[in-house]
Protein backbone atom coordinates (compact mmCIF):
# COMPACT_ATOMS: atom_id res chain seq x y z
CA UNK A 1 0.00 0.00 0.00
CA UNK A 2 2.76 2.42 1.19
CA UNK A 3 4.67 1.54 -2.71
CA UNK A 4 0.82 2.76 -4.14
CA UNK A 5 0.28 6.33 -1.90
CA UNK A 6 4.28 6.90 -2.90
CA UNK A 7 3.23 6.86 -6.42
CA UNK A 8 0.49 8.97 -5.98
CA UNK A 9 2.53 11.64 -4.32
CA UNK A 10 5.27 11.22 -7.12
CA UNK A 11 1.97 12.46 -9.24
CA UNK A 12 1.34 15.05 -7.18
CA UNK A 13 4.82 16.52 -6.42
CA UNK A 14 6.29 15.99 -10.48
CA UNK A 15 2.95 17.59 -11.83
CA UNK A 16 3.27 20.69 -10.55
CA UNK A 17 -0.30 21.26 -9.80
CA UNK A 18 -0.62 22.12 -13.72
CA UNK A 19 -4.07 23.27 -14.65
CA UNK A 20 -6.46 26.08 -14.29
CA UNK A 21 -4.16 28.74 -12.95
CA UNK A 22 -6.33 31.36 -11.01
CA UNK A 23 -4.22 34.93 -11.59
CA UNK A 24 -5.01 37.71 -9.43
CA UNK A 25 -6.39 40.01 -11.94
CA UNK A 26 -8.89 37.43 -13.67
CA UNK A 27 -10.72 36.56 -9.85
CA UNK A 28 -8.99 38.66 -7.30
CA UNK A 29 -6.66 35.84 -6.28
CA UNK A 30 -3.10 35.43 -5.61
CA UNK A 31 -1.31 32.83 -8.10
CA UNK A 32 -2.99 29.35 -7.14
CA UNK A 33 -3.44 25.77 -9.25
CA UNK A 34 -6.17 23.36 -8.67
CA UNK A 35 -6.58 19.45 -10.74
CA UNK A 36 -8.39 16.81 -10.03
CA UNK A 37 -6.02 13.64 -9.96
CA UNK A 38 -7.25 10.61 -10.83
CA UNK A 39 -5.81 7.87 -10.42
CA UNK A 40 -6.38 3.90 -11.30
CA UNK A 41 -4.10 2.22 -8.58
CA UNK A 42 -4.63 -1.62 -10.02
CA UNK A 43 -5.12 -3.28 -6.37
CA UNK A 44 -7.54 -3.18 -3.94
CA UNK A 45 -6.68 -0.70 -1.37
CA UNK A 46 -8.36 0.78 2.01
CA UNK A 47 -9.66 4.85 1.62
CA UNK A 48 -8.46 5.14 5.36
CA UNK A 49 -4.58 4.16 4.08
CA UNK A 50 -4.50 7.10 1.63
CA UNK A 51 -5.66 9.40 4.07
CA UNK A 52 -2.88 8.19 6.75
CA UNK A 53 0.02 8.71 4.28
CA UNK A 54 -1.14 11.62 2.81
CA UNK A 55 -1.69 13.39 6.49
CA UNK A 56 1.67 11.93 7.51
CA UNK A 57 3.51 13.39 4.08
CA UNK A 58 5.70 16.28 5.08
CA UNK A 59 4.51 19.85 2.65
CA UNK A 60 0.73 18.33 2.29
CA UNK A 61 -2.42 19.38 4.05
CA UNK A 62 -5.39 17.36 4.22
CA UNK A 63 -8.63 19.16 4.25
CA UNK A 64 -11.60 16.57 3.38
CA UNK A 65 -14.32 17.42 6.10
CA UNK A 66 -17.93 16.62 4.41
CA UNK A 67 -19.98 18.06 7.51
CA UNK A 68 -18.38 21.03 7.16
CA UNK A 69 -17.65 21.49 3.68
CA UNK A 70 -13.85 22.19 4.15
CA UNK A 71 -11.85 21.31 1.43
CA UNK A 72 -9.09 22.78 -0.57
CA UNK A 73 -9.50 26.31 -2.04
CA UNK A 74 -7.22 28.42 -4.36
CA UNK A 75 -7.85 31.27 -2.47
CA UNK A 76 -6.55 29.37 0.42
CA UNK A 77 -3.43 27.71 -0.63
CA UNK A 78 -2.09 31.66 -2.40
CA UNK A 79 1.14 32.59 -0.48
CA UNK A 80 1.37 28.83 1.08
CA UNK A 81 4.12 26.29 0.60
CA UNK A 82 2.36 23.41 1.18
CA UNK A 83 0.31 21.43 -1.25
CA UNK A 84 -3.66 21.02 -0.12
CA UNK A 85 -5.45 17.90 -0.71
CA UNK A 86 -8.71 16.92 0.06
CA UNK A 87 -12.16 15.19 -1.68
CA UNK A 88 -10.42 11.82 -1.12
CA UNK A 89 -12.85 9.54 -2.79
CA UNK A 90 -12.83 6.12 -4.30
CA UNK A 91 -13.67 6.57 -8.01
CA UNK A 92 -16.74 3.75 -9.13
CA UNK A 93 -16.38 4.23 -12.24
CA UNK A 94 -13.10 1.99 -12.88
CA UNK A 95 -11.29 -0.92 -10.83
CA UNK A 96 -9.65 0.27 -8.12
CA UNK A 97 -9.59 3.95 -8.90
CA UNK A 98 -9.16 6.79 -6.60
CA UNK A 99 -9.90 10.90 -7.03
CA UNK A 100 -8.40 13.80 -5.29
CA UNK A 101 -8.93 17.21 -5.26
CA UNK A 102 -5.07 18.94 -5.54
CA UNK A 103 -4.66 22.73 -4.93
CA UNK A 104 -1.28 25.00 -4.60
CA UNK A 105 0.28 27.92 -4.90
CA UNK A 106 2.07 27.89 -8.34
CA UNK A 107 4.22 30.62 -7.67
CA UNK A 108 5.95 28.91 -4.03
CA UNK A 109 4.71 25.33 -5.22
CA UNK A 110 6.05 25.01 -8.91
CA UNK A 111 8.96 23.20 -10.64
CA UNK A 112 11.72 24.84 -9.26
CA UNK A 113 10.43 23.81 -5.50
CA UNK A 114 9.39 19.82 -7.12
CA UNK A 115 12.96 19.36 -8.37
CA UNK A 116 14.69 20.86 -4.98
CA UNK A 117 12.39 18.48 -2.87
CA UNK A 118 12.74 15.50 -5.62
CA UNK A 119 16.41 15.82 -5.18
CA UNK A 120 15.97 15.98 -1.39
CA UNK A 121 14.05 12.76 -1.08
CA UNK A 122 16.51 11.11 -3.41
CA UNK A 123 19.44 11.96 -1.40
CA UNK A 124 17.23 10.79 1.19
CA UNK A 125 16.75 7.61 0.21
CA UNK A 126 20.27 6.75 -0.71
CA UNK A 127 21.63 7.18 2.61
Amino acid sequence: MKKIVKIILIFIIIIGIICMATLKFNIGLKYSNNVQLGVNIGKDFDIKDVYTTLENYPGIIVQDNSETNTYPLAANASEHNEVFVGRIRRDESVDSGLNLWVVADNIRKGAATNAIQIVEKLIENNK
